[in-house]
């Protein structure tokens, strides 16, 4: 706070007075108005030690802190102003490197914003396959783990392909019936057509070609064997069932 005093009697002017002048004489009263409004005015001005301000306090000058100031109830020392002030250093040093971060997140902002939608709307499927639990206990593998016995699945393994698998349907048809993955032939068929296998087996027999010519074979010995030029040709003798 600042100390305002305007002395009330000029003391001074007194001295240029003519002797005989009643305004030359000084009063005890005078000097003691003086003093009361010199006491009121210095009442006005902060102490030394301790002072208290009330309202705004503006200083148009540097202030110096040594030892601490309370703002807001929290003790505030010279101690922790030079530590803000080396943090101060520390951000306006790699001001420029956060800049340039920034930038680039700015530039890939568009891109994150499309992955982020792609998250989002597949975000249902992932959901659901959430749901199934812990795959690691499934078994699931690659093609390369897939047994090599004619490349079936054990039962329970659940081997995937790398490249992705669609359900496959499997139908019986004409005269053919399914039962799970295993195709039999209807007792109602009487014919095969179009048939493009080189043999064919029924129990321990096989029909296959040889060439041009047809075999007839039993348990990998061939047995009768019908040439293009008509010829019959048997391992053992022919018998005629009725007449020959």
């Amino acid at each position: 706070m600042s100390i305002t005093y305007n002395a009330s009697t000029n003391f001074g002017a007194k001295d240029a007075l003519p002797s005989n002048d009643p305004n030359k004489v000084i009063y005890g009263s005078e000097f003691t108005s003086e003093f009361v409004a010199i006491g009121t005015a210095f009442g006005e001005a902060a102490p030394t030690a301790n002072p208290t301000f009330t309202g705004t306090a503006t200083f148009s000058g540097d202030v110096a802190l040594n030892g601490s100031v309370t703002l807001g109830g929290e003790s505030v020392s010279d101690t922790d102003v030079q530590g803000w002030n080396a943090t101060k250093a520390t951000v306006d040093a790699g001001a420029t490197g956060w800049d340039a971060t920034k930038a680039t997140v700015d530039a890939g902002a568009t891109g994150w914003d499309a992955t982020k939608a792609t998250v989002d709307a597949g975000a249902a499927n992932w959901d659901t396959a959430y749901g199934w639990g812990d795959h690691s206990v499934e078994g699931y593998g690659l093609a390369a783990d897939i047994p090599t016995n004619n490349n079936q699945l054990t039962n329970g393994a659940g081997y995937i392909t790398a490249a992705g698998n669609t359900d496959t349907t499997y139908t019986g048809g004409t005269n053919i019936s399914l039962s799970g993955t295993t195709f039999n032939l209807d007792s109602s068929l009487t014919g095969l057509t179009d048939v493009t296998t080189s043999a064919i087996s029924i129990g321990g027999w096989e029909l296959k070609l040889s060439s041009a010519n047809l075999v007839l074979s039993h348990n990998g010995t061939d047995r009768i064997r019908f040439n293009t030029d008509g010829a019959i040709i048997a391992e053992n003798n022919i018998t005629a069932y009725g007449s020959a």
